[in-house]
């Protein structure tokens, strides 16, 4: 099945979503954790790269939305493809926070920290 994609589209999504990933790690790292460490850069208008990722990516859900045969098709395709990264990413942050020492599995296995 070919689908009609619009490539200037994806490459903004991907040039807002590492500019978003910059200003997340600069804020996060450099003012919310007191982990002694301090980024080498400052990158503050990563801020609007989060506001346009956002405003591309709605625009994709819509286009996405429009080829889907039933609403029931689109949630279940889009359930489907979101769902599995979302508990990668999960199982990532745990083991990063586990590693640094910041996070810590408490009885009954509650996450602190």
């Amino acid at each position: 099945m070919h689908t009609k994609r619009l490539s200037g589209l994806d490459t903004l999504r991907g040039i807002t979503a590492v500019s978003g990933v910059l200003c997340h790690f600069n804020s996060f790292y450099g003012h919310r954790i007191d982990t002694g460490f301090t980024p080498s850069f400052s990158f503050p208008l990563g801020s609007y790269g989060v506001d346009l990722f956002f405003v591309a990516s709605g625009f994709v859900v819509f286009m996405t939305l429009e080829r889907a045969a039933t609403l029931r098709g689109f949630a279940v395709s889009r359930f489907a493809r979101r769902y599995p990264a979302f508990w990668v990413v999960v199982g990532i942050a745990i083991t990063a926070r586990l590693l640094d020492g910041h996070l810590i599995i408490g009885p009954g296995g509650h996450f602190y920290g």
